[in-house]
């Protein structure tokens, strides 16, 4: 359940005082949806958060200009805010995690596809001891201890082949 939380454009052009007839144009806009995942059956949230993208430009002309218009950055912000919500949703109900380590390789279930790129950090964390309410008994989470930071060299399209530890 999205729900758009704020939303607002601007422009400004203010005069350059050092280039009579010229100005500095300054469009702006910032979007922050909130997303809900409600269980259906009781309406209970069981996961929320809410997602920013920003965008703006600027320019000097020898006119006032509006640079980013609602429309511009509906089309360009909906499509990034797609993508990152969809990508923070799939990685609360499937998370990154360590198939199998060989040696020095450290295969992760996420490669190309979900954003993983030579050169990124993982910070990798063993899940500890679970977090139990003890008054709801609900399990709030678990204690993470970092175990490792890496550096990714290699990856494939669903997953990464090869880690080298980051220092």
């Amino acid at each position: 359940q999205p729900i758009i939380a704020n939303f607002s454009v601007s422009s400004r052009s203010e005069p350059l005082d050092d280039l009579p007839g010229r100005y500095k144009n300054i469009s702006s806009a910032s979007i922050e949806v909130v997303f809900k995942v409600l269980d259906t059956t009781t309406g209970e949230i069981k996961y929320q958060f809410t997602q920013p993208y920003t965008d703006s430009k600027s320019n000097i002309a020898d006119a006032k200009q509006v640079l980013l218009t609602p429309q511009q950055f509906w089309s360009a912000g909906s499509s990034q805010i797609a993508r990152l919500a969809s990508s923070r949703l799939s990685e609360s109900v499937f998370p990154i995690l360590v198939i199998t380590v060989e040696g020095d390789d450290i295969y992760i279930n996420r490669g190309e596809n979900n954003g993983i790129s030579p050169g990124d950090v993982l910070r990798l964390y063993s899940r500890g001891k679970a977090l139990i309410d003890p008054v709801t008994k609900e399990m709030l989470g678990a204690t993470e201890a970092l175990n490792v930071e890496v550096r990714v060299v290699t990856v494939s399209s669903k997953f990464t082949v090869r880690s080298e530890e980051h220092t």
